[in-house]
């Protein structure tokens, strides 16, 4: 029992991976190619709703070619028990070109990705742009989306990334230009669980029960 509890304990504090279906598993160091990712949910992606970014509006200038447009990113949590958290994130083009959009950090987690084209952050309909595929830096800690045909105005994409994590803090977004440029946004990213006064008992307790066991049966072989 003892040891079905702490068990229990850690897999609590540490997340147990649960990618999103559909989406494609993406190491640190990693490529792969783009995955459309469907939703039972229709527009909405699955789970609660946790945090929110709202629409965030962007200007940028690189080798002469201005790039605006709107970006919104979301976190949702999924259904119990797996509990997991998923970032999604919705780009608008409204002139310009985007060439790729990047996410972090993500180190020491988990990561799936993939496009989720039915689902609309923006209120301007689904995001129906395809990157040609994702990378991961070789620490882990940027998901990048690169679109060789470059995400032109008029058009958009929905991006989903699917982590094992299970809580989040503030983070970034980073859209670069066909031209060069770049704009950073305000974003997401996975955060290691911070276990509550009382968890940190529970796990202590446990190991003192451990030992106390440990000393009784030494005492029986002496």
């Amino acid at each position: 029992m003892l040891k079905i509890c702490l068990v229990a304990v850690l897999a609590a504090i540490c997340g147990v991976a649960y990618p999103l279906s559909g989406t494609v598993a993406l190491a640190p160091g990693s490529t792969v190619n783009n995955a459309n990712t469907l939703t039972s949910n229709g527009l909405n992606p699955i789970g609660t709703l946790v945090a929110d970014t709202g629409l965030q509006a962007f200007s940028f200038t690189g080798s002469g070619l201005t790039t605006t447009g709107e970006l919104r990113e979301v976190v949702y949590r999924q259904p119990a028990p797996d509990v997991t958290l998923d970032f999604y994130f919705q780009i608008e083009v409204t002139s310009g070109e985007v060439f790729a959009v990047t996410a972090g950090n993500f180190s020491s987690f988990l990561t799936s990705v993939g496009t989720d084209s039915p689902v609309s952050l923006l209120g301007l309909g689904p995001g129906l742009g395809m990157p040609s595929y994702e990378t991961r830096s070789a620490s882990g800690g940027t998901v990048s989306f690169i679109f060789t045909n470059p995400i032109s105005a008029g058009e958009g994409a929905t991006s989903v990334i699917s982590t094992n994590g299970t809580d989040f803090t503030d983070s970034n977004i980073g859209i670069i230009g066909s031209g060069g440029g770049t704009k950073t946004l305000d974003g997401f990213q996975t955060a290691p669980p911070v276990a509550e006064v009382g968890t940190f008992w529970l796990i202590g307790s446990g190991l003192g029960s451990i030992a106390l066991i440990f000393r009784r049966i030494q005492r029986r072989r002496s």
